[in-house]
């Protein structure tokens, strides 16, 4: 098989081979997850695979018993089958599996850059400027999502260059994104459909029946996730968690649509910087070349990313939803980046006249971001807290064991909202709340707020005990988050709350605290105060945890 592939393949093949080796070198030095236990993406990760690990379905909620999965869920159940099928710890796969995927990553920019650019040299181009946007993605379900999103590209260049074949794999890899990540998915079918409904209108043909299979097949595959936000929910989202987590939709517009686009190119960082301006190059080159089909496609691109970030405008204001403009700009852009810069590569080539002088700077300008983006992995500040064996990761490991040996796998555990995110994500186990930044869009998160609240500080008993067994809460677990650090929900509960003896106060807060710029609104605050539930007789501990000889968490069983 070796014998037929030709120089580049197999020097291509090399550098992969060698990149493996590097990046698991990297990933060998972390004794955990990169990331924060207490509301990082990575552990929310983490959590949602343990779930499936425990038993649950990949398709169902890894929070809320009797919901529907709200994450895609695909590269959860790859991870947790390789943890099965090999006998690695979760935690360990979870550091390692990242370092195979962005391999696999590379060689997909490899297959879509010399399909599209017509040239394995620019394929070999767009392989290695991948590495200017990371050495490497920890997140599993992002690297996932970039892999089925070159796949796409790839399937959907080689279509349309006449290999018919590929109109069943551009659905099956489309599909893919679908159930890996649902904005790269969305990305990645608005850059295509962009890009389609352009060229139609340029030739004054809609090619329905061209795109019919690949579409078909998109939709089946997809539909394993979106099925139930559809028929269940209705898509009625009663947890709008990202507009809660991003900049105040009502502080964008026009502007910063050109903000974003100048950011595009005006890049922070030397080596960044020329390699905006490149692409600058590389969008007025293929302006200006339109009898090519990719050049065009790269102007589509471009075009359709902009449109496709700047839907708020129009949806705001007509249904009152959007999906965040900064996230979804960025699940598109470095496409868009990449696609552009190549370009503006090949055009320096053509200036030149010379391909010695231009491998040289084209190497050296490589090399530059290739650096850059190593410094930034080797300087992160989560990427060294994962060099640490923190004691308070130690504990909360010890936590993990405790409740995997003595608890059954449908138990559902109440506590502080970002100490029950945590427990998920060590155990999987159900949880009554969880922080809403990160929970089902489809769920009333608030509401599960207040009847926690009821629970934990109610001196209504009759009432603890009906919500405790609406929820089928089998455990509480308290610590220093739930001692110490007040709980929101939103004003409508209000009377709710007091009426079971709840103290609260209304203020206006952000829900999510982490983002400077995050929408304010008027909510109910309910500080830490006293523990009625522990008061009503209805809990026994069974489990406390010490870091020395301090006391870090206690676990109650309930008995109602």
């Amino acid at each position: 098989m070796l014998d037929k592939l030709e120089n580049k393949d197999k020097g291509v093949l090399g550098f992969l081979a060698f990149h493996l080796l590097s990046l698991l070198t990297m990933v060998f030095k972390l004794k955990h997850i990169p990331g924060p236990l207490f509301g990082g993406d990575l552990y929310m990760i983490r959590g949602f695979t343990q779930a499936i690990l425990q038993g649950k379905a990949p398709w169902v909620d890894p929070y809320f018993a009797g919901h529907y999965a709200y994450y895609g869920w695909l590269s959860y159940w790859v991870t947790a089958f390789l943890v099965r099928l090999t006998g690695i710890g979760l935690e360990r796969m979870s550091i390692i599996l990242p370092a195979f995927i962005q391999v696999l990553i590379m060689g997909a920019g490899y297959l879509f850059g010399s399909k599209f650019f017509k040239s394995k040299k620019y394929g070999i181009i767009f392989m290695l400027s991948l590495l200017s946007l990371r050495i490497i993605d920890i997140k599993i379900s992002g690297a996932f999502a970039t892999l089925f999103v070159l796949l796409s590209l790839w399937s959907w260049t080689m279509y349309e260059q006449g290999n018919k074949k590929h109109k069943y794999w551009m659905g099956v890899f489309l599909g893919l994104t679908g159930l890996s990540h649902i904005l790269s998915f969305i990305s990645v079918v608005g850059l295509i459909g962009f890009a389609v409904i352009f060229e139609s209108i340029k030739r004054k043909k809609i090619p329905i029946k061209k795109y019919f299979i690949p579409g078909l097949i998109t939709l089946i595959i997809t539909l394993a996730l979106i099925g139930p936000w559809i028929f269940v929910y209705n898509m009625n989202t009663l947890n709008p968690s990202q507009q809660y987590s991003h900049s105040d939709i009502t502080q964008r517009g026009i502007g910063w649509i050109f903000q974003m686009v100048f950011k595009f190119f005006i890049r922070r960082g030397i080596w960044r910087l020329i390699s905006g301006l490149v692409a600058l190059v590389g969008l007025i080159f293929v302006c200006f070349k339109k009898k090519n089909f990719e050049t065009r496609t790269a102007k589509y691109f471009f075009i359709g990313g902009v449109l496709l970030t700047s839907h708020f405008l129009i949806t705001k204001p007509l249904l009152n939803n959007w999906i965040a403009p900064g996230l979804l700009w960025g699940t598109v852009n470095w496409v868009v980046y990449l696609v552009l810069l190549v370009y503006g590569l090949r055009t320096l080539q053509i200036l030149i006249k010379n391909d010695g002088i231009f491998l040289i700077i084209t190497g050296i300008l490589l090399i530059g971001l290739i650096f850059q983006s190593y410094t930034n992995f080797n300087k992160d500040r989560w990427v060294n807290y994962g060099r640490q064996a923190d004691p308070q990761m130690q504990v909360m490991f010890q936590v993990e064991d405790w409740i995997l040996t003595n608890t059954e796998k449908d138990s559902v555990f109440l506590g502080n909202d970002e100490s029950s995110f945590a427990l998920n994500a060590l155990t999987g186990r159900s949880l009554v709340i969880a922080r809403r930044t990160h929970a089902n869009y489809y769920v009333d998160v608030d509401k599960r707020y207040a009847d926690a609240m009821v629970m934990l500080y109610g001196n209504n008993k009759t009432r603890t005990i009906e919500l405790l067994r609406k929820y089928d809460v089998d455990y509480l677990y308290v610590d220093s988050n739930l001692i110490e650090r007040p709980m929101l929900t939103r004003k409508k509960f209000e009377n709710y709350l007091l009426k079971n003896g709840v103290n609260i106060s209304i203020q206006n807060v952000r829900f999510d605290p982490a983002v400077a710029d995050a929408p304010v609104y008027e909510a109910i605050v309910i500080p830490p105060q006293q523990l009625r539930l522990v008061e009503h007789n209805l809990t026994v501990p069974v489990k406390q945890f010490l870091i020395g000889q301090n006391m870090h968490s206690l676990i109650y069983q309930i008995k109602t």
